[in-house]
């Protein structure tokens, strides 16, 4: 783990100096898969091997019926100054993972200094483990389109130039396509942007998230819209979260308030609670500790951190 896979920009290769700021050096890593989506062709059921679709920035089709699809693995690897906005609706993340299936192994990855979003999951079914998202212009996490996968050891930070810690939907325009996005999300710290939220929960998704740490964020988290509300305590839960912003919760939203104050073990003012038990579901490891835990896992592998 001392000479991670690097992607990153010929300007950094180089050695070119000041790179402190740089993004959008180059384009991302795109990673197509043939598991479930729920964006389809008109007459398409979503999660079928007729459910495709064209990734961003025209980047490939991927999509399909095959939720246990590999895609190889990703051990090691960090990605350095990328990203593209190639017009308003296309962008290029750090790693887009299309349509990737829970064959697929990702464990020990960063993104750094993406211009987009650092990490996008489009459906899927892929999971991850051990992932450090940092300095990313807009969203750190990003997830769209009916991924069910899951997140173990996630620490974010957020530059000053950032949007969102997590920005998450279902899928815009019909929030309660199926696979509904549901992923789970444990031993995760999020050091956000003053001016910023961390997670922002909309168009339908559900998540579950344990075991986490919120820092430094202007406002904590946003369930945003009727349909996501909805979901609180069924497809939304949270256990074990540490909420320390200066807002908590997004305005005015009472709905989302009430699930708070009754959550198991969720706080909001800073104080770390004790750990959650994690579910056994072959994919989780128990973990005593509330956040990402960063220091015990990083290694010299980690860029800048």
């Amino acid at each position: 783990n001392n000479a991670p896979v690097t992607m990153t920009a010929i300007e950094d290769v180089e050695g070119a100096p000041n790179l402190d700021n740089a993004r959008g050096l180059w384009g991302g890593l795109v990673i197509n898969g043939n598991a479930p989506i729920n964006d389809c062709p008109e007459g398409a059921e979503g999660g079928t091997a007729e459910c495709t679709k064209e990734g961003e920035a025209n980047s490939g089709l991927f999509g399909g019926a095959d939720a246990a699809d590999s895609s190889g693995s990703l051990n090691y690897l960090v990605v350095k100054y990328a990203g593209s906005n190639v017009d308003p609706e296309n962008q290029l993340n750090g790693i887009a993972f299309q349509g990737v299936g829970s064959g697929t192994e990702v464990d020990y990855v960063q993104v750094h200094n993406n211009l987009d979003d650092g990490i996008e999951f489009f459906g899927g079914t892929v999971s991850a483990r051990h992932v450090v998202l940092s300095g990313n212009a807009d969203d750190s996490l990003d997830w769209t389109d009916g991924w069910q996968g899951s997140i173990q050891y996630l620490h974010i930070v957020q530059g000053d130039s950032a949007d969102n810690g997590i920005e998450a939907d279902n899928r815009e325009g019909d929030e309660n396509a199926m696979p509904r996005s549901n992923p789970s999300i444990a031993n995760m710290t999020i050091e956000g942007n003053s001016g910023e939220r961390a997670i922002r929960l909309r168009r339908g998704t559900g998540a579950d998230i344990w075991n986490t740490l919120v820092t430094g964020s202007a406002t904590c988290i946003d369930v945003d819209g009727d349909t996501s509300v909805g979901l609180l305590g069924t497809d939304i839960n949270m256990e074990s979260v540490s909420y320390g912003c200066p807002e908590v919760v997004d305005g005015e939203n009472p709905e989302l308030q009430s699930y708070l104050d009754g959550a198991v073990n969720v706080t909001q003012d800073g104080s770390v609670p004790p750990a959650a038990t994690l579910p056994s579901d072959g994919f989780f490891e128990q973990s005593n500790v509330v956040g990402s835990d960063l220091d015990s896992w990083k290694g010299s592998w980690v860029f800048g951190q």
